[in-house]
């Protein structure tokens, strides 16, 4: 087409009709408004009646809102957006289905809004549709009060189940607590009375021990006292000579004899007083005991079998050794320590008794150059009837008892022996705190 523009850009086209000219500045872009059309409404692929007010039914998982626009221009070129207020917090472009979908939507009031426009640009007028989505009973406030009262009463009723079983079983437990206990104090009772059969036996074989000592240590009291009785003897005898041969007995005639009869007097009470403290004391009293005067008794109630050649060495402290104790027992634990010392010299040696004080406690030692005891032999001397010697010779109760009323003064008793060289038993007790 011909056509001619002048300096001013103006266009002049020739016509049937003549010349006109165009001026590209007064040219107006093109205005139009698309008319926006909701097509149809589904839930769950179910068709929504179409209106204003848009109803959609309870139940629904999944809604669709297909929508379009009408132009007589560039039709092709229409872009849309929407929004799903509150749900959606900006808009959404719309893909080429023009298609707006949503699922799992709670139930509630929503505004769907719809605007169009061309490259990018859209007008500002908005196609607007309410839309209610109606709750199903289950997601009604009722509902949900209801649900939450009834997972209360589950909840209550699986507590109040396990209360119950908790109590059941607690029962159980508690009669089985009981029958144990019941079980247990029965035991104990019977144990009591095998501990007090024991603690009996225990005792008769502490007073059998002292009573065949005391029968082996009579005769040799027997032997001991006549020594002392025959001072008295000859004491009395010296002074009926003296009286038959003159009437008159001056102090000088008399001192000598009276001086004899007094010592066979002091000895004799000496050894009786000695077997008495053995024999008679109380077999639970407990009271102050003088270590040194316990040995020195022993020995006076053992000294007649002591043989010829042995020497007996005391090494006594010079301290005063007091313990708290049975004065009987210790007489007899003593006195089965150094019997043993006595037995096991056969023919001549030393038997040396040693006191030391250290600390709390006493160290009493016995020490014999005798035969010693076989180092199989040394951890087994003071159980109950093991004995070296020969049948009838001994019971092997001594050192078990000894062994006993050491423990029983809260003291500890060892033995160190070397074969061939000899023994030493070692007795520790606890002196009287000052």
């Amino acid at each position: 087409m011909l056509s001619y523009q002048d300096r001013l850009g103006r266009f002049w086209i020739p016509t049937i009709g003549g010349v006109i000219s165009l001026d590209p500045k007064e040219i107006k872009p093109l205005s139009f408004r698309p008319k926006m059309i909701i097509e149809s409404v589904l839930a769950d692929n179910t068709s929504v009646p179409l209106s204003d007010f848009i109803t959609v039914p309870a139940g629904m998982n999944r809604l669709s809102i297909d929508f379009t626009g009408i132009s007589y221009a560039q039709t092709d070129l229409l872009q849309f957006r929407y929004r799903l207020t509150p749900f959606d917090k900006d808009w959404i472009i719309a893909s080429d289905e023009r298609q707006a979908t949503y699922t799992n939507l709670a139930p509630g009031n929503y505004q769907f809004e719809l605007l169009t426009g061309i490259e990018d640009t859209f007008f500002d007028r908005t196609l607007t549709r309410d839309v209610e989505i109606i709750a199903a009973w289950y997601q009604t406030t009722w509902a949900r009060i209801i649900m939450v009262l009834l997972a209360i009463g589950l909840a209550l009723f699986i507590y109040w189940i396990r209360m119950t079983a908790l109590r059941s079983r607690n029962l159980r437990l508690e009669e089985t607590v009981t029958i144990r206990t019941q079980e247990i104090e029965k035991q104990k009772e019977e144990l009591k009375d095998v501990i007090n059969q024991l603690q009996n036996a225990q005792e008769q074989m502490i007073q059998s021990d002292k009573m065949a000592s005391l029968g082996i240590l009579a005769a040799g009291v027997a032997h001991e006292i006549n020594n002392p009785l025959n001072f008295i003897q000859g004491g009395v005898e010296g002074l009926e000579q003296k009286l038959k041969m003159s009437p008159k007995i001056t102090k000088d005639d008399y001192g000598l004899l009276i001086g004899a009869i007094k010592e066979g007097i002091s000895r004799a009470s000496t050894i009786v007083s000695s077997l008495n403290e053995f024999s008679h004391a109380s077999e639970k009293k407990l009271e102050p005991c003088d270590i040194h005067h316990l040995i020195d008794n022993c020995l006076t109630m053992i000294r007649y079998r002591l043989k010829d050649g042995i020497n007996l060495v005391k090494e006594f402290t010079e301290e005063d050794v007091m313990v708290i104790g049975n004065n009987g027992k210790l007489h007899q634990a003593f006195l089965n320590i150094i019997t043993n010392s006595i037995q096991a010299i056969d023919k001549k040696g030393t038997i040396t008794i040693l006191t030391e004080v250290k600390g709390s406690k006493v160290y009493i030692s016995f020490s014999d150059s005798g035969h010693g005891i076989k180092p199989e032999h040394l951890k087994k001397i003071t159980e109950p009837f093991f004995s070296t010697k020969e049948p009838g010779k001994g019971t092997g109760l001594g050192l078990s008892i000894t062994y006993t009323i050491i423990n029983e003064h809260e003291g500890t008793l060892k033995y160190s022996s070397v074969w061939g060289e000899g023994t030493t038993a070692t007795v520790v007790l606890p002196l009287i705190k000052k």
